[in-house]
């Protein structure tokens, strides 16, 4: 296996009990640990803003508030499938489980109820591209969705938040795996391991 550090930038859109839905930036990195040509393992972790409004207003005890700004960072274990191995072009989905950190403010910048970070269990999926531009450089494109508590926007309507992600990024590869192919022989580095053959060695058979 091999190792892959990527960071990513993109937008969400928050979905809470507020009827307006606003777009935000975000970012994250990850690093994750090639299991197999087929699966990696590794932890996601970055900052996002939320964003959400009212309107028109609401003026009732329940609703206290038509604007809530969050400032998060998502933290979590996942693992990646990729569905074509060792191809430039590479689709994968994830999927895992982590918490999530949170400041609150309102309209006018105020903390809601206070500064101190809240948390919420977080649910990760999405799908994406990974482009190869080299056997050390991807160039990556997903979107996915994050579940999190009902508490995010303040107000418990027994209906769990979410947020809708898309982004872009860089994934760099650190070492080499089974599926790569060192030498340009034609041959995968796990399938000369088999042969007894060397892997950075094009003409490893003396021939």
């Amino acid at each position: 296996g091999k190792w892959a550090l990527g960071f990513h930038g993109g937008a969400n859109m928050w979905f809470t009990d507020f009827n307006k839905k606003k777009v935000s930036p975000g970012g994250e990195m990850i690093l994750r640990y090639g299991l197999s040509r087929y699966a990696s393992l590794g932890v996601s972790g970055g900052y996002e803003v939320f964003k959400g409004q009212q309107s028109p207003v609401r003026v009732t005890p329940a609703y206290a508030f038509d604007y809530f700004r969050l400032d998060a960072i998502p933290v979590a274990l996942q693992i990646w499938i990729h569905l074509a191995p060792g191809r430039i072009v590479s689709p994968y989905f994830y999927a895992g489980a982590g918490g999530m950190f949170y400041k609150r403010k309102d309209f006018a910048g105020n903390f809601v109820p206070d500064d101190k970070y809240k948390n919420s269990l977080l649910i990760p999926v999405g799908l994406g591209l990974e482009i190869f531009a080299s056997r050390k450089v991807s160039i990556v494109v997903e979107g996915g969705y994050r579940v999190v508590d009902d508490k995010t926007d303040n107000y418990l309507f027994g209906k769990n938040d979410s947020w809708a992600t898309g982004k872009a990024g860089v994934n760099f590869f650190l070492g080499s795996g089974d599926g790569d192919d060192n030498d340009n022989d034609g041959l995968t580095n796990g399938e000369e391991r088999k042969l007894g053959t060397l892997p950075e060695n094009p003409d490893s058979d003396g021939d």
